[in-house]
Parts: structure tokens; sequence; C-alpha cells
């Protein structure tokens, strides 16, 4: 009862004192007070206002804190109206405990040096908070129409939310806060929800945990778990959920320049790095690519760097490209009618970060029906140049492996191929694109380019190095084989032995290219009844055709007449007709004969004769074929005069 007597007649008695208090005479001395506290000036330069009870609230107009002697404003805060409410019985015992703040128009700048020292750090008060002796426990926080401004130091960033409004609640000062928030974070409209630590777990230097869910325009952020050092943002460790509809949208939000891709989805356990910060465990969706593993994010060089080792399921190459939103031509040029796009390759997406990245994939899409499996690959991305190594992967029932480079840095961007195909499945890719399911037959493949320009077009037409195809036997069905119209059909057939399809001994292609220009330097299809050669260019960079197609007879017999014939028009729209040199000089076979038999008989004899040989060996590797030729046949044993 003693103690219940002197508590009631100390507050008493303090009433009493406040309530004869002139608080514009104190104007100084609290100023003066706050000065040696903390070593910052306090500015009060508004009329003060004292509402006396039990737990008195003071009004002071316009505000102001002293920033630090390096900050780059002259005040960490200001506002321009503060209500605050104190319980007036724990001030006896040094505890301030403030049961309602509310800020009109407060404007609060958080900063750091080049060391990383934050502006709120009080100097010579040994801690970055003074103690809970000194720091004030909330039971509700109001704040309307404010801004709170953060500048790291280090890199120069800078990021701005004004408030609409701010609501912070803690039954004790050990209870968590409960908040909820709502404005405008760099130009997007923001809302906020969640729970924080409590005071005493921010002044006992301890794991300050958080539960938060925070939305941004279209983009979503849950985080879950602590920050060990908060002053310092050290020691992060939290559960994230985040997501959005595109991810130019996160770049307005971090201040960088990021592509227009989306919708994307990660989750995963966030730290933080001396440079940046770390993802464990994540799972991403960006679109219809989906894929998991670890990566670091490092924000200290020119760019954003990332490291990462990850695992798809589904990775789809369209997923990782800006949309052009439909467009149908490209710098005045309409895009149908060609193979080769005029567009510009998305080459910003690969300045805007630098990277190493280790991925497999078990399936990765480049278009609607290009499909890779068991992908694998090391991608390297440094100043806008991206290097493809070791690359392997199943294509079309094959392997591709190789590498490739693509560097944008320079005002004309390269490109650079080395790959490598095998057992490659033709038949198997035109069914797949809906082309026919009437072929059968693998080929190995070889491609050695490179090629300049910032579109597939532009690399077409500037395209060289060489490509080498060797096949070895298949199938095209018969009725294919008159798809061309009646009079290709009967060319056609003269390929074939009877009414059977197609059967195809073996293929080769050799094809040199210069300037975008395609030389059918040794092109050969083998088949039971003839060869067929093709010779010829192929203009890339034009997509026109200007072949020849000859077909040469295997036995003696009208077939050796088969007329050769022109391949020309477009790549997308080619035309095929008899040669007309080849018509007459298989005219002229004809005639002859009539008017010499023999003579005429001798020509196709030695046609045919001269395709007993292996073709495709001779055009492959030519000494290999002259060492064929020149041993004996199985035939020569029996040869024996008489």
């Amino acid at each position: 009862m003693t103690l219940v007597a002197i508590l009631v007649g100390a507050s008493v008695t303090v009433y009493a004192v406040l309530t004869s208090l002139d608080f514009d005479d104190l104007r100084g001395v609290i100023e003066a007070q706050a000065k040696a506290a903390t070593g910052r000036s306090l500015g009060i330069s508004g009329p003060m206002d004292l509402e006396v009870s039990l737990s008195p609230t003071l009004t002071i107009e316009n505000v102001t804190f002293g920033n630090a002697e390096w900050g780059t404003w002259p005040e960490l805060f200001s506002a321009r109206r503060l209500e605050v409410e104190v319980e007036l019985l724990p001030l006896l015992s040094g505890v301030i405990l403030v049961r309602r703040l509310v800020a009109v128009e407060p404007v609060v700048l958080l900063e750091t040096n080049a060391q990383g020292q934050g502006n709120w750090v009080i100097e010579g008060s040994g801690t970055d908070t003074g103690g809970p002796g000194t720091i004030p426990a909330f039971h509700r926080i109001d704040i309307r129409d404010g801004r709170a401004i953060y500048r790291d130091g280090r890199s120069g960033r800078e990021f701005l939310v004004s408030l609409r409004s701010l609501n912070a609640r803690a039954e004790t000062p050990a209870s968590p806060s409960h908040v909820s928030l709502e404005g405008v974070y760099n130009g997007i409209g923001l809302v906020a929800e969640g729970t924080l630590g409590s005071r005493d777990e921010l002044l006992s230097g301890e794991r300050f945990p958080l539960d938060l869910m925070i939305e941004a325009g279209e983009t979503s952020l849950k985080a879950k778990g602590s920050i060990g050092n908060l002053a310092a943002a050290e020691g992060v460790d939290l559960r994230v959920d985040f997501s959005g509809t595109r991810l130019s949208d996160l770049g307005a939000l971090v201040g960088e320049e990021l592509p227009s891709l989306g919708p994307y989805n990660l989750t995963g356990r966030l730290g933080d790095t001396k440079d940046g910060i770390e993802i464990h465990g994540f799972s991403l969706t960006l679109g219809a690519s989906k894929m998991a593993g670890d990566a670091t994010i490092a924000f200290t060089g020119d760019r954003p760097a990332i490291t990462a080792k990850l695992k798809a399921e589904t990775l789809d190459l369209n997923d990782f490209t800006e949309s052009d939103g439909g467009a149908a031509e490209q710098e005045g040029e309409p895009e149908s009618g060609r193979v080769f796009s005029n567009r510009p390759l998305p080459v910003t997406v690969l300045q805007a970060l630098d990277a190493f990245v280790i991925l497999s994939a078990e399936q990765a899409r480049f278009d609607d029906k290009t499909m890779v499996s068991d992908l694998s690959l090391v991608l390297e991305l440094e100043q806008g140049r991206l290097d493809v190594l070791d690359l392997e992967a199943g294509y079309s029932g094959g392997t591709l492996s190789g590498k490739i480079a693509f560097d944008t840095a320079p005002a004309d961007p390269s490109l650079g191929l080395d790959l490598r195909v095998t057992g490659f499945d033709y038949g198997h890719f035109l069914q797949g694109r809906d082309i026919t399911d009437g072929v059968v037959g693998k080929l190995d493949a070889e491609a050695k380019l490179s090629a300049l320009g910032d579109s597939v077009r532009a690399w077409a037409g500037s395209l060289k190095g060489r490509v080498e195809i060797t096949g070895g036997e298949g199938r095209v069905r018969s009725d294919l084989l008159g798809a061309g119209g009646a009079g290709l059909a009967d060319v056609f057939s003269a390929w074939r032995e009877g009414e059977d399809d197609l059967k195809l001994n073996c293929v080769v292609m050799r094809l040199p290219i210069e300037g975008g220009v395609a030389q059918a330097d040794a092109v050969l299809i083998d088949t039971a009844a003839v060869t067929v050669s093709v010779s010829g260019e192929v203009n890339l960079g034009e997509e026109s055709l200007d072949l020849k197609v000859t077909p040469q007879a295997k036995h003696t017999s009208l077939m050796s007449l088969a007329v050769p014939l022109r391949v020309g028009g477009t790549i997308l729209e080619p035309s095929v007709g008899p040669d007309p040199l080849g018509t007459v000089l298989g005219a002229a076979k004809i005639a002859g004969m009539f008017i010499n038999p023999l003579v005429a008989g001798a020509v196709i004899v030695l046609e045919s004769e001269a395709s007993d040989q292996n073709p495709c060996l001779a055009a492959i590797d030519p000494e290999a074929a002259a060492k064929q030729r020149a041993a004996p046949g199985d035939d020569d044993e029996n040869i024996t005069p008489k």
C-alpha cells in the first residue's frame, strides 16, 4: 500500500507540474536536451500543445531531426505535425511507453555511406539504438501522407516510398508488431501487410523475425524468416515466394532495366552475401519453363552478375526473349514471303547482366516444332558476349554437340557456330513438322559457320563457313514422288526400280558458304536406279535457289534418258522444272539411236558403267574412290583371253 501511495502521489505531483508549464518557453530546453543526448539538432518551429491526463498527448508542428554529418540531406526526419500520447506512470521509472504516435506528412531519409554505415546510428551511444532505456515502445503508430527514402552509399541506388498510410500495433514491448501499409514505390502502387519482430527483439541484437506480404502493381512478394542485423541488413534468412506478370515491372522496383518476360514465379530461401544475395533450393517458373537450383546475384559491378546451377524440367527459349507484340513488319519490310526474320534480336537482354550458368534440362523447346532432350551446357555471359560451351543434347533421334558464341558488344554483332549432329532422323523431323510421314532415313552433319548482324536475316546474308552432311540408307514412299505434278512424277519415278518406294543408298552434301551464298560443291543422292548430283547455289541472303539436279542411270536402259531438273524460285516457294539444255541432250540421244544406234548406245553404256563405283565415297574421299577403281573386281578373275 505504501508503494501505491507513493506512485499516486508522484503522479499527482507530475500532473500539477505539467498543467502549469508553458511549453513554448521550454522549446529551447527540449532542443538542447536532444542535442546533448544524440549529438544532433532537434528543431521545433511550430506551436506546441499538451492535453493533460494520465496519458498526456503532446502535439508539435514543423519538427526536424538532424542527419549524420556525412549525410546528403540536413535532416534525417521531418514532419508537419506529430502527436505523441505517452503513459505517465512508466516515465517515473525511466521507461518511455508511447500509447499512440501520429505523424502527418513525415519525411524519413535512411542512407548509408561508402563504408556501409547507416545514418540512423547515433555516434557515441555505444550501440546502434542506444538501449531499451532510451528507445520508446509503441502501442500504436499512424503515419499519413509520408515519404521514406533509402539511399545506398555503396551502389548509389535510391528507392522512394510515398506513404498514404502506415499503421502498426503492438500490445507490449515484447509483442510482435502487426503492420499494414499503402502507398507508391518508384511510381508503382504498393500494399504491404504482416508482422515484424518486437522492440525488445530489435534492441537485443538477436535475429529479427518478420512475416510479410507485399504487392507492388502486378508483382507479389511473400517473405518469412529473420534478419540477423537489421541495421546493416545482414544475416538475411528468408523463405520467399515471388511472382509477377512481367519481369520489367520488377526492374522498375529494383532500379534496373529488365526485359519484358513473364509471367514468373520464384520460391526459395533468400540469404545475403558480401556483394548481393543468394537463393538456395529455389524453384523458378517463367512462362512455360520450369527449373530449380541455386544462384547468387551480385550488384557491385556495372551490371547484375548471376552465378547459378540449374536443372530444368521444361525449358522454352521463347520465354527468355521479348515479344515483338505481334508486329508483322520490321523496318517497313513485310515478313511474309521470307523465311529468315528481319526483326532485331533481343540483344538488350544479354547486355543487361552478366552470368555463369551450368544448365541441364529434360526438354528444351526452340519453337512449336523444334525440341531437344537431355540438354546440358555451360553458359558464360560477360559484357554482352554470350558463349554456350560443352553443349550436348538429343535431337530428332540423334545427338547434337558443339559450342555457340554470340557477341553483342560490337556495332555489328557476330555469331559463331561449331556444331555436330550424329544419327539425325530426318524422317522423324519431317513428321514432327507435319510435312510427311513417308520418309525414312538418318544422317550425320557438321557445321562451322560465322555471321554478322542483329537479325536472323542479317546472319543469313553474311554467313560463311561450311556444312557437311552424310547419310546412309533411306526410303521415300512412292506416292510422294508424284507430289510435284504429273511431269515430275515421271521424272522421280525414273529414280527408282519398278513401282516400289524410292530407296536411298546414301546422301552426301558438302556446302562451302561465303557471303551468304552456299555452293553445291559435292551434293549426291544415290538410289538403286540412279545417282543424282546437284550443282548450283543457294543465296541465303536473297533466299533464292539456282540448282541443277542431274540424274545418271546405273543400267543400260531408257532410264539413262531421264531429264535433268532446274530448281529455282525462293526457299519458301521453289519452282521445279525440266532443264532445257538437258532436255535437248536427251532428245539428241533418242535421235541418235535411230541414226546411229551403236554410237548412241555407247554413250548410254559409258554413263551407266561410270556409276558402278560408289559415288558417295567419291564425293567424301576422292583418293579412296580412286583406289577402289584401281583394285581388281571379283569379275576380273573370270576374264581370260581366248
